[in-house]
C-alpha cells in the first residue's frame, strides 16, 4: 500500500515543474515500462498491480495506481526514473533532426519513434518544443525517448552552428525545392516547423534552402500534419 506522501510525489510528476523540481519522470504500461528497464537510465521505482508479468515491482491495488496514474485508463504499472543529463550534440551524423516549436506532446512523441526507425540517433528540439518527459510524450514515443539523445537549445544558434560545421539547413515548408528533385548534401540539418505557424524568421534566416513533399491531385488538403511529413522526409533523406 502507498503513502499518502508516496502518493503526492509520483502524482505530481505529471507536472514540468515537479519534473524539473525532482529530476524524475513518469512511464506507463507494461510495453514502455519493459523499454525503459531495457535501456540505460536509471529506475527508481515501478509499481504494479497483481496481473503485472513483470518483475521487481511494489505491488499496489487498483485504487492506488489510479490514484497515481496520469491515464484515464491506467495500464498494470507505472514507474518512476531518473531524467538523465542532457547529452551533447553528435555532429559526426550525417543528418540530424530539429524541431522548431513544435508543442503537440503526442505528435513530439511520435517524430522521437520515427527518428530511431529511420536511423537518427539524437533529436534537436527549440526551447518551446514540448518537454521530452512530458508523460504524454513518454507513451507516445513507445520507448524511443529512452535510447535517443534529446537535445532541448537554442535552435538559431545551434543552426548557424551547423552551418559552420558544413552542413546544409534544409526547412520543411509548404513552398521549396520538391524532395523528388533536391540534390542530397553529404551532411544536413532538417527543421521540421509548428504545426500551427511553420518556422520562425530566426530560424528561416538560417535554412540553406526550404523542400517540399508535392502533392498530387487537387484535393482540397493545404497541409500535412507535422509527424506525417517528418516521416516522409525522413524516408527520403535517410537513404
Amino acid at each position: 500500500m502507498l503513502t499518502r506522501a508516496q502518493k503526492k510525489y509520483i502524482r505530481s510528476l505529471q507536472q514540468k515543474k515537479f519534473r524539473n523540481q525532482f529530476g524524475r519522470f513518469v512511464a506507463e504500461g507494461p510495453k514502455v515500462v519493459e523499454e525503459l528497464r531495457e535501456s540505460a537510465l536509471q529506475i527508481e521505482d515501478v509499481f504494479g498491480l497483481e496481473e503485472y508479468s513483470g518483475k521487481g515491482h511494489t505491488l499496489v491495488s487498483g485504487k492506488d495506481l489510479e490514484m497515481i496514474s496520469g491515464l484515464k485508463t491506467p495500464n498494470e504499472v507505472l514507474a518512476v526514473a531518473h531524467i538523465p543529463e542532457a547529452p551533447e550534440v553528435r555532429w559526426e551524423a550525417p543528418l540530424i533532426l530539429a524541431l522548431d516549436g513544435v508543442r503537440d506532446p503526442g505528435n513530439l512523441g511520435t517524430i522521437l519513434r520515427l527518428g530511431e526507425w529511420f536511423g537518427l540517433r539524437q533529436i534537436i528540439l527549440s526551447t518551446d518544443c514540448a518537454e521530452p518527459w512530458n508523460p504524454k510524450v513518454v507513451q507516445s514515443a513507445m520507448g524511443s525517448l529512452f535510447r535517443l539523445g534529446v537535445v532541448q537549445t537554442e535552435l538559431g544558434d545551434l543552426l548557424g552552428e551547423g552551418r559552420s560545421r558544413g552542413f546544409q539547413v534544409l526547412g520543411a515548408d509548404m513552398h521549396g525545392t520538391s524532395i523528388h528533385a533536391l540534390e542530397k548534401p553529404e551532411k544536413m540539418i532538417l527543421v521540421m516547423g509548428s504545426e500551427s505557424w511553420g518556422l520562425r524568421p530566426d530560424v528561416k534566416a538560417q535554412l540553406s534552402q526550404t523542400i517540399t513533399i508535392p502533392k498530387n491531385g487537387h484535393a482540397p488538403i493545404d497541409s500535412l500534419n507535422v509527424a506525417t511529413a517528418t516521416g516522409i522526409l525522413l524516408s527520403h533523406l535517410s537513404v
